[in-house]
């Protein structure tokens, strides 16, 4: 028999090795499939079935504790996980009926064939031999992880849950799962002393892992693990990082079918486990995690402005920074005061003069010879800063390859520029926070008005309503006439009050009126032949279509489908991913940071080929290579959310403005979505949709604020 060569992976911190044994009726010592015969060091009897164990335990061929080993029944254990892992994307060429019809037959005997190399049961397989290599080949190089990976996928959880489990907690989900349950709702872990952010299970997914490995829970532990749950999921799909105590209550009561005043009692009897403090004179509460976050974030700041400086006091007084600018009496203000100070806000709309501004900080800042180092959210707001000539040689980058490159190399700056600081979020002001050189000096610049940001918290808000950091609000009122009507516009969306429209394409900012079914036609018409035409472009490219939300029927989903399919009628597709099918040309966004490609969250490009193994995608003029695995987290970018559409700019938008979105028109989110439109803005939908989204205002539950009033200055 020819033995199975398997690598150890030197790259993961993380210990990912589990085994697998059967236990008889009565029997004390048990095959496994990797470690040869255990038996448990305490004899202890267990129960007939399959059972995993995190190789940890193992010592001398003896299981050290029953609390490292998880029952997983006797009823086809594994079987689906086997299905799923080998019919994976890695092992080319084999499907999920290819394997399932070998399970079926094999069952978890398949497993042990390939932990002892395939090859040598290549008779009792129905694979053709080049297939068979392939599995040895990958399974050989994921042998340290294979195991738990098919663990996790066999009990039903989602990919990036299996992914996260697996890369960032490991074995340790056997014994975290059996005594503290808990760990698995965590939405942040701490690895090698920095808080990452993971996918997590909620509480009904954890409730059926419970359930189905058969681990005793108390009621009391079950509520409080809601508790965690709740706020946790506030967190993630609102953005509130705390809540009022009595709507949490009586939300988990209702989602747990248990008495509020149940929730209440085993709530106040462990206080110890979530933080309780008062605002606008009702009992708020959060997650120890929310606390410790806010708090450092408070500290790190208070660092900063508190770092004594022995630099006098600078003075600019230029007006006229180039042949096409020349600073308003504001914005001289605003460029002295932030160069003064340690942190500091400038916060402005749409037609206030924010970019000018920034470039007059630069231009200030060279004079007195100092450092600079500027800083977005994403790829496309730099873009826009660096096309700017004044700009266009300055050290700028996103703030996710800011913090990548620090790893490699120290900071080096006397003053750090953060553009479109309102949609930072509050885990990214931390990172940021933590890895700030406390001599440097911060400048925060954003529209606080915007949307907040996509993740958790409003810090860019908190700060400014605080009032312990320096701001300067600029207005733009010395130049009222001159601003377009877009932006007359946005100035009064922000207030509430409705702006002059026009009915047709003709003028800057239209609403054209449709019923729902009519919304796409109407879209599409004005995509393809209105659009073009009126602002003299030759196709699409400078025209972006927005809508509120990405799925529900009148989604950016479907939209982006719905104009695809007009694209390429009849045309066969190039490749696909696991939610579109791609075409040359299409026009795509990035969902996830890809470092290593340096394309970011947000990014947009377009399909060039397919190239064997790799798929080329077009971003800012340069070609870019993804692998399969990569292009999962590409989408289609016809339509785009709004919140995707912070920090950039198009020449024309279309908003979708539909009564199937009621619950996410907000005044906010319109005033951002007006705000993306240089030269045409056209709605689409119902008026009174859109009427009733100005008297409303997306807010968020956030406990910086109040911590942040506590800075004292020395």
């Amino acid at each position: 028999m020819t033995k199975l060569k398997k690598k150890t992976s030197k790259n993961s911190k993380i210990h990912q090795k589990i085994d697998f044994f059967y236990v008889q009726h009565q029997q004390t010592e048990f095959q496994s499939l990797d470690s040869g015969k255990l038996k448990l060091a305490t004899p202890k009897p267990l129960k007939q079935g399959w059972f995993c164990v995190d190789k940890r335990s193992i010592k001398n061929q003896s299981i050290l504790g029953s609390n490292s080993v998880l029952y997983i029944g006797k009823n086809k254990p594994l079987e689906e996980g086997i299905v799923k892992y080998f019919s994976d994307f890695r092992f080319k060429g084999i499907g999920q009926a290819t394997i399932r019809k070998i399970v079926e037959v094999e069952k978890v005997q398949f497993l042990f064939m390939v932990n002892k190399g395939l090859l040598n049961f290549k008779d009792k397989v129905d694979l053709p031999i080049p297939q068979i290599k392939i599995i040895d080949k990958v399974f050989s190089k994921e042998f340290d992880r294979a195991f738990l990976d098919i663990l996790l996928r066999d009990i039903g959880l989602r990919f990036n849950q299996v992914e996260s489990i697996r890369d960032n907690m490991g074995s340790e989900f056997i014994t975290n799962l059996l005594n503290e349950p808990e760990t698995l709702l965590k939405r942040s872990v701490e690895i090698d002393g920095i808080d990452k952010i993971v996918s997590r299970v909620n509480i009904q997914d954890l409730k059926n892992l419970l359930n189905r490995f058969e681990v005793p829970i108390s009621e009391e532990k079950l509520i409080l693990m809601s508790i965690e749950d709740f706020l946790i999921s506030e967190e993630t799909k609102g953005g509130h990082t705390c809540r009022n105590v009595f709507y949490v209550m009586n939300q988990v009561a209702k989602i747990s079918n248990v008495d509020k005043y149940k929730v209440k009692e085993y709530l106040y009897q462990n206080k110890e486990k979530f933080h309780f403090f008062d605002k606008e004179e009702k009992e708020f509460i959060e997650t120890l995690d929310s606390k410790k976050r806010d708090s450092e974030v408070k500290e790190l700041i208070k660092k900063i402005i508190n770092k004594k400086s022995t630099e006098k006091k600078l003075q600019f007084t230029d007006k006229k920074i180039s042949n096409q600018i020349e600073l308003s009496d504001e914005q001289l203000k605003a460029i002295n005061g932030v160069i003064n100070s340690k942190v500091s806000i400038i916060t402005g709309g749409p037609g206030s003069g924010k970019s000018t501004t920034v470039i007059g900080i630069v231009k200030a800042l060279e004079k007195f010879k100092k450092k600079i180092k500027i800083c977005t959210p994403t790829g496309r707001a730099k873009k826009r800063l660096i096309q700017m000539p004044e700009l266009n040689f300055q050290d700028a980058s996103t703030i996710h390859m800011y913090l990548e490159l620090l790893k490699r190399s120290k900071a080096n700056f006397n003053f750090m520029i953060i553009d479109e600081s309102s949609m930072v979020d509050i885990n990214i002001l931390r990172k940021l926070l933590k890895y700030h050189p406390v001599n440097s000096s911060l400048i925060f610049i954003g529209d606080v008005d915007q949307l907040p940001p996509v993740s958790p918290g409003q810090p860019f808000k908190d700060m400014i309503d605080s009032g312990k950091i320096p701001t300067f609000k600029l207005t733009g009122n010395f130049r009222q006439e001159s601003l377009s009507n877009i932006v007359k516009a946005a100035r009064n969306v922000i207030k509430g009050k409705e702006p002059s429209i026009y009915d047709d394409i003709n003028g800057q900012f239209s609403f054209i009126e449709v019923s729902e079914n009519e919304e796409f036609e109407m879209i599409r018409n004005l995509y393809f032949e209105q659009l073009p035409e009126a602002i003299g472009s030759k196709d699409q490219e400078k025209i972006q279509i927005l809508s509120p939300q990405k799925t529900k029927e009148l989604g950016t989903i479907n939209l982006n489908i719905s104009i695809q399919q007009t694209l390429h009628q009849g045309r066969k597709s190039l490749f696909g991913n696991k939610n579109f099918e791609f075409y040359p040309g299409d026009k795509v966004i990035e969902t996830s940071n890809k470092n290593d490609l340096d394309i970011m969250n947000g990014d947009i490009g377009s399909v060039v080929r397919k190239s064997k193994d790799s798929y080329i995608f077009e971003f800012d003029g340069e070609e870019v290579e993804y692998s399969f695995e990569g292009i999962q987290s590409l989408e289609l970018a016809y339509a785009i959310t709004v919140h995707k559409s912070q920090g950039s700019e198009y020449e024309a938008i279309i908003i979708q403005c539909s009564n199937a979105h009621s619950f996410m028109l907000k005044r906010n989110l319109i005033y951002t979505a007006l705000t993306r439109g240089k030269k045409k803005v056209i709605m689409v939908g119902q008026k009174k949709a859109f009427l009733n989204g100005l008297e409303k205002m997306i807010s968020r539950n956030t406990n910086l604020q109040k911590k942040l009033i506590k800075i004292q200055k020395k």
